[in-house]
Protein backbone atom coordinates (compact mmCIF):
# COMPACT_ATOMS: atom_id res chain seq x y z
CA UNK A 1 0.00 0.00 0.00
CA UNK A 2 1.36 3.59 -1.03
CA UNK A 3 1.38 6.47 1.69
CA UNK A 4 -2.29 7.33 2.87
CA UNK A 5 -3.76 10.56 0.70
CA UNK A 6 -5.81 13.37 1.89
CA UNK A 7 -8.72 12.04 0.46
CA UNK A 8 -8.66 8.62 2.30
CA UNK A 9 -7.68 10.30 5.42
CA UNK A 10 -10.32 12.62 5.66
CA UNK A 11 -12.57 9.54 4.75
CA UNK A 12 -11.72 7.95 8.06
CA UNK A 13 -11.98 11.18 10.22
CA UNK A 14 -15.87 11.59 8.42
CA UNK A 15 -16.38 7.99 9.42
CA UNK A 16 -14.81 8.81 12.98
CA UNK A 17 -16.79 12.37 13.53
CA UNK A 18 -19.11 12.82 11.17
CA UNK A 19 -20.58 9.87 9.97
CA UNK A 20 -23.99 10.63 10.37
CA UNK A 21 -24.09 12.53 7.09
CA UNK A 22 -24.27 9.40 5.12
CA UNK A 23 -26.54 7.40 7.49
CA UNK A 24 -29.42 5.08 5.47
CA UNK A 25 -32.89 6.96 5.67
CA UNK A 26 -33.73 3.41 7.27
CA UNK A 27 -32.04 4.21 10.23
CA UNK A 28 -33.37 7.55 10.80
CA UNK A 29 -36.79 6.18 10.58
CA UNK A 30 -35.96 3.71 13.82
CA UNK A 31 -34.71 6.79 15.51
CA UNK A 32 -37.05 9.39 17.77
CA UNK A 33 -37.62 12.17 15.80
CA UNK A 34 -35.29 10.90 13.38
CA UNK A 35 -37.24 12.77 10.12
CA UNK A 36 -36.29 16.08 12.20
CA UNK A 37 -32.95 15.38 13.19
CA UNK A 38 -32.01 14.05 9.22
CA UNK A 39 -33.26 17.41 8.30
CA UNK A 40 -30.39 18.96 10.71
CA UNK A 41 -27.76 17.17 8.70
CA UNK A 42 -27.90 20.17 6.15
CA UNK A 43 -26.26 22.26 8.39
CA UNK A 44 -22.53 21.18 8.24
CA UNK A 45 -22.04 22.69 12.11
CA UNK A 46 -24.98 19.46 12.97
CA UNK A 47 -23.17 16.83 11.79
CA UNK A 48 -20.47 16.17 14.49
CA UNK A 49 -23.11 16.68 16.71
CA UNK A 50 -25.62 13.83 15.73
CA UNK A 51 -22.99 11.45 14.78
CA UNK A 52 -22.09 12.01 18.47
CA UNK A 53 -25.88 10.88 19.20
CA UNK A 54 -26.17 8.22 17.05
CA UNK A 55 -22.87 6.79 18.71
CA UNK A 56 -24.56 7.09 22.23
CA UNK A 57 -27.73 5.83 20.31
CA UNK A 58 -26.39 2.87 18.97
CA UNK A 59 -23.72 1.75 21.35
CA UNK A 60 -20.72 2.48 18.05
CA UNK A 61 -17.07 2.10 19.06
CA UNK A 62 -14.17 4.14 18.29
CA UNK A 63 -12.22 3.81 15.02
CA UNK A 64 -9.17 5.56 16.52
CA UNK A 65 -6.39 7.09 14.66
CA UNK A 66 -5.47 6.44 11.06
CA UNK A 67 -1.98 6.15 12.05
CA UNK A 68 -2.95 3.15 14.30
CA UNK A 69 -5.08 1.21 11.96
CA UNK A 70 -3.60 -0.39 8.74
CA UNK A 71 -3.16 1.56 5.33
CA UNK A 72 -5.35 -1.36 4.15
CA UNK A 73 -8.66 -0.82 6.59
CA UNK A 74 -8.50 2.89 5.51
CA UNK A 75 -8.25 2.29 1.80
CA UNK A 76 -11.14 0.13 2.43
CA UNK A 77 -13.15 2.55 4.91
CA UNK A 78 -12.64 4.94 1.79
CA UNK A 79 -13.70 2.51 -1.11
CA UNK A 80 -16.96 1.60 0.92
CA UNK A 81 -17.87 5.48 1.99
CA UNK A 82 -17.59 5.76 -2.12
CA UNK A 83 -19.79 2.60 -3.20
CA UNK A 84 -20.34 0.06 -1.08
CA UNK A 85 -22.09 -2.18 -3.27
CA UNK A 86 -19.38 -2.41 -5.87
CA UNK A 87 -17.03 -3.56 -2.45
CA UNK A 88 -19.58 -5.84 -1.69
CA UNK A 89 -20.02 -6.96 -5.39
CA UNK A 90 -16.14 -7.86 -5.64
CA UNK A 91 -16.57 -9.94 -2.68
CA UNK A 92 -19.70 -11.83 -4.78
CA UNK A 93 -17.04 -12.48 -7.89
CA UNK A 94 -14.57 -13.92 -5.19
CA UNK A 95 -17.47 -16.30 -3.77
CA UNK A 96 -18.54 -17.56 -7.35
CA UNK A 97 -15.07 -17.24 -8.85
CA UNK A 98 -14.76 -21.18 -6.89
CA UNK A 99 -17.35 -22.44 -8.33
CA UNK A 100 -16.36 -21.55 -11.85
CA UNK A 101 -12.57 -22.96 -11.51
CA UNK A 102 -13.89 -25.96 -10.04
CA UNK A 103 -16.44 -26.95 -12.72
CA UNK A 104 -14.93 -29.13 -15.56
CA UNK A 105 -17.93 -28.62 -17.86
CA UNK A 106 -17.03 -25.84 -20.36
CA UNK A 107 -20.44 -25.52 -21.79
CA UNK A 108 -21.64 -24.22 -18.12
CA UNK A 109 -18.48 -22.01 -17.76
CA UNK A 110 -19.51 -20.28 -20.99
CA UNK A 111 -23.23 -20.08 -19.89
CA UNK A 112 -22.09 -18.67 -16.86
CA UNK A 113 -19.78 -15.97 -18.57
CA UNK A 114 -21.81 -15.57 -21.41
CA UNK A 115 -24.64 -14.41 -18.37
CA UNK A 116 -21.85 -11.79 -16.86
CA UNK A 117 -21.79 -9.81 -20.21
CA UNK A 118 -19.30 -12.22 -22.07
CA UNK A 119 -15.53 -13.42 -21.73
CA UNK A 120 -14.18 -10.92 -22.44
CA UNK A 121 -15.96 -8.39 -20.28
CA UNK A 122 -14.96 -6.49 -17.07
CA UNK A 123 -17.47 -8.90 -14.79
CA UNK A 124 -15.42 -12.08 -16.34
CA UNK A 125 -12.13 -10.84 -15.78
CA UNK A 126 -12.76 -10.68 -12.06
CA UNK A 127 -14.06 -14.20 -12.20
CA UNK A 128 -10.78 -15.32 -14.80
CA UNK A 129 -8.49 -13.47 -11.57
CA UNK A 130 -10.09 -15.25 -8.87
CA UNK A 131 -10.19 -18.65 -10.02
CA UNK A 132 -6.51 -18.85 -9.97
CA UNK A 133 -6.55 -18.39 -6.13
CA UNK A 134 -6.48 -21.72 -4.23
CA UNK A 135 -7.07 -19.46 -1.01
CA UNK A 136 -10.28 -18.52 -1.73
CA UNK A 137 -11.63 -21.91 -1.63
CA UNK A 138 -11.63 -21.26 2.10
CA UNK A 139 -14.07 -18.54 1.72
CA UNK A 140 -16.09 -20.58 -0.15
CA UNK A 141 -15.78 -23.12 1.56
CA UNK A 142 -17.52 -21.02 4.42
CA UNK A 143 -20.54 -19.92 2.70
CA UNK A 144 -21.18 -23.56 1.61
CA UNK A 145 -22.54 -22.05 -1.76
CA UNK A 146 -23.75 -23.98 -4.89
CA UNK A 147 -22.35 -25.82 -7.92
CA UNK A 148 -21.74 -23.05 -11.30
CA UNK A 149 -24.48 -25.89 -12.35
CA UNK A 150 -27.06 -25.05 -9.59
CA UNK A 151 -25.84 -21.30 -10.23
CA UNK A 152 -27.10 -21.24 -14.04
CA UNK A 153 -30.13 -22.42 -13.23
CA UNK A 154 -30.93 -18.88 -11.26
CA UNK A 155 -31.58 -15.23 -11.87
CA UNK A 156 -27.82 -13.66 -12.13
CA UNK A 157 -29.40 -10.76 -9.87
CA UNK A 158 -30.04 -12.83 -6.70
CA UNK A 159 -27.01 -15.01 -6.92
CA UNK A 160 -24.55 -11.98 -6.93
CA UNK A 161 -26.85 -10.34 -3.87
CA UNK A 162 -26.65 -13.54 -2.05
CA UNK A 163 -23.08 -14.00 -2.80
CA UNK A 164 -22.19 -10.47 -2.26
CA UNK A 165 -24.32 -10.02 1.44
CA UNK A 166 -22.69 -13.70 2.57
CA UNK A 167 -19.31 -12.79 2.02
CA UNK A 168 -19.32 -9.07 3.15
CA UNK A 169 -20.85 -10.50 6.57
CA UNK A 170 -18.23 -12.87 6.66
CA UNK A 171 -15.43 -10.79 6.13
CA UNK A 172 -16.82 -8.27 8.40
CA UNK A 173 -16.20 -10.42 11.22
CA UNK A 174 -12.74 -9.58 10.83
CA UNK A 175 -13.18 -5.54 10.50
CA UNK A 176 -12.89 -3.26 13.61
CA UNK A 177 -16.15 -3.52 15.16
CA UNK A 178 -16.46 0.68 15.29
CA UNK A 179 -15.66 0.35 11.47
CA UNK A 180 -18.26 -2.55 10.69
CA UNK A 181 -20.90 -0.41 12.70
CA UNK A 182 -20.46 2.74 10.54
CA UNK A 183 -20.68 1.23 7.57
CA UNK A 184 -23.82 -0.66 8.38
CA UNK A 185 -25.00 2.01 9.64
CA UNK A 186 -24.85 3.69 6.30
CA UNK A 187 -26.76 0.94 4.64
CA UNK A 188 -30.69 0.10 4.06
CA UNK A 189 -31.56 -2.02 7.75
CA UNK A 190 -33.10 -4.66 6.13
CA UNK A 191 -29.79 -5.74 4.31
CA UNK A 192 -28.06 -5.23 7.48
CA UNK A 193 -30.67 -7.52 9.41
CA UNK A 194 -29.22 -10.05 6.56
CA UNK A 195 -25.83 -9.72 7.04
CA UNK A 196 -26.02 -9.58 10.82
CA UNK A 197 -28.29 -13.45 10.82
CA UNK A 198 -25.25 -14.56 8.55
CA UNK A 199 -22.64 -12.74 10.81
CA UNK A 200 -24.05 -14.86 13.49
CA UNK A 201 -24.14 -18.09 11.80
CA UNK A 202 -19.91 -17.96 10.72
CA UNK A 203 -19.60 -16.53 14.06
CA UNK A 204 -20.07 -19.96 15.51
CA UNK A 205 -17.94 -21.52 13.53
CA UNK A 206 -13.89 -21.49 14.78
CA UNK A 207 -13.00 -22.46 11.34
CA UNK A 208 -15.03 -19.91 9.35
CA UNK A 209 -13.73 -17.36 11.66
CA UNK A 210 -10.11 -17.88 11.77
CA UNK A 211 -9.57 -18.41 8.08
CA UNK A 212 -11.44 -15.52 7.83
CA UNK A 213 -9.13 -13.72 9.97
CA UNK A 214 -5.89 -14.71 8.03
CA UNK A 215 -7.39 -14.09 4.35
CA UNK A 216 -8.64 -10.85 5.69
CA UNK A 217 -5.84 -9.21 4.61
CA UNK A 218 -5.40 -10.00 0.77
CA UNK A 219 -8.67 -9.78 0.46
CA UNK A 220 -8.99 -6.03 1.67
CA UNK A 221 -6.24 -5.79 -0.95
CA UNK A 222 -7.60 -7.25 -3.86
CA UNK A 223 -10.73 -5.19 -3.30
CA UNK A 224 -8.88 -1.89 -3.14
CA UNK A 225 -6.84 -2.89 -6.35
CA UNK A 226 -10.20 -3.88 -8.57
CA UNK A 227 -12.64 -1.27 -6.83
CA UNK A 228 -11.79 1.52 -9.59
CA UNK A 229 -11.17 -0.93 -12.59
CA UNK A 230 -14.44 -2.39 -12.34
CA UNK A 231 -16.36 0.85 -11.80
Amino acid sequence: MSELSIPHLLAWSEYETGYARFIDDSWWQQIPQGAQLNQLLQSPHSVKSLSQHVTRLFKVQSLGEPTQISPELVYLAYECKINWMSVAQILGFMVISVPYGNEIDGKEKQKFLERLGGEDGEYAQCIYQFAAHEKLKIFYKALTFRKLRLLNQQPLESILQEASLSAWALLSLALPKGLSQRIHLSLPADWVSEIQNSRKRFAQSEEAVKGIRELSPWIIQQINTLHNKIH
